[in-house]
C-alpha cells in the first residue's frame, strides 16, 4: 500500500479522487488511476493531519516466489483559492483530469496546455486524434507554440506525424515550428534514434547523450 500525509482542515473521497481543503487557501486534489480502494483518516493526535491510503490493487506475479507486480498513477493537483480577509491572490483551479479508454493513458488539460501520460507494464498502442504512442511509459505535452515528448522506456511517440522512437533507455525532445528540435537521450545500448515527419522541415537538430552534444 502507498500512504500520503496531508495537512488539511477536511478531506473527502469521491470515487478515485481525494479532495483535501487546506488551511492556507491552497487545497489539494489527488487523483489515482489503477490503484485499489483509497481512504483518508485523520491523525488521532493532530487534527489537521490526514493520511491518505492507496490500497494495493490485484497484480500479476512474475514468479512463484515473487510478489504481484502492479502499476498505477497518482496525480497531485494544487488548487489556490481566495481566503476571506486575506490579501487578494491569483487564484487557480485544478486541471481537467480524464482517463481515456483503451490503454492506461490519462489526459491532463489546464489552460492552453494538454498533457497525455501513458503508463503500462506491458507494451501498449494508442492511435487517435493525431497522437500515436507505442511502448510502456511516456508523455506528450501540447502547447500553443510547441510540443514536448518524453519516453521513459523504449518506444515511440508522435503528434500529427512528427515524433521520435528509441530502442533503449530514455528520450526527451521538444519540437517547435520551423523544424527546430532539441532534447536528450540516454541508454547504453541505444543503437538507433528515429525521427518522424522532419524530412522536409528540419532546420535545427540538437541533442545530448552520454555527456556529448550533437
Amino acid at each position: 500500500d502507498v500512504f500520503f500525509n496531508v495537512c488539511a482542515d477536511a478531506a473527502r473521497i469521491e470515487g478515485s479522487t481525494a479532495r483535501f481543503v487546506g488551511p492556507y487557501g491552497v487545497d489539494l486534489d489527488i487523483h489515482t488511476f489503477g490503484s485499489g480502494e483509497i481512504s483518508a483518516s485523520v491523525h488521532e493526535d493532530i487534527p489537521q493531519r490526514f493520511t491518505l491510503r492507496l490500497s494495493q490493487p490485484v497484480g500479476t506475479a512474475s514468479g512463484k516466489d515473487e510478489p504481484p507486480t502492479v502499476e498505477y498513477l497518482t496525480v497531485l493537483c494544487p488548487v489556490r483559492r481566495q481566503v476571506p480577509g486575506a490579501a487578494a491572490v491569483r487564484q487557480f483551479g485544478p486541471p481537467e483530469v480524464t482517463p481515456l479508454d483503451g490503454i492506461r493513458v490519462v489526459r491532463l488539460a489546464y489552460g492552453d496546455v494538454t498533457r497525455y501520460v501513458f503508463f503500462s507494464r506491458e507494451k501498449a498502442e494508442y492511435d487517435r486524434d493525431g497522437i500515436r504512442f507505442s511502448g510502456t511509459h511516456g508523455m506528450l505535452t501540447l502547447r500553443k507554440t510547441h510540443f514536448d515528448v518524453a519516453l521513459l522506456a523504449p518506444g515511440e511517440v508522435q503528434y500529427q506525424g512528427v515524433g521520435v522512437r528509441t530502442d533503449d533507455g530514455m528520450a526527451r525532445f521538444r519540437f517547435a515550428p520551423g523544424g527546430f528540435v532539441e532534447g536528450e537521450v540516454s541508454g547504453r545500448d541505444n543503437q538507433r534514434l528515429t525521427f518522424f515527419g522532419l524530412a522536409r522541415q528540419l532546420s535545427s537538430l540538437l541533442f545530448q547523450t552520454d555527456g556529448l552534444e550533437y
